[in-house]
């Protein structure tokens, strides 16, 4: 599992990667997302770690690589 580095944050999705993408993950981050057609979505419903120290973000880290996998196992 990947660390979590104090300089890791957000990105923004590029419209190049989600539309080569077999599926995109959202967070309620509140902001707005473009809609790709036939893509498959997933809105996780996480705690925001905005402004959260090391410890608090780890659980939200943990849950997000879990996810992931979780994913990428069916997709595969």
């Amino acid at each position: 599992m990947c660390a979590i580095q104090p300089f890791d944050h957000a990105t923004l999705l590029a419209t190049d990667t989600a539309q080569t993408s077999a599926a995109v993950s959202t967070t309620r981050c509140g902001d707005t997302c473009p809609v790709f057609p036939g893509k498959r979505y997933e809105d996780w419903q996480l705690n925001n770690p905005a402004g959260l120290g090391f410890d608090a973000v780890r659980p939200i880290h943990n849950e997000i690589g879990s996810r992931i996998r979780d994913l990428i196992t069916e997709l595969t």
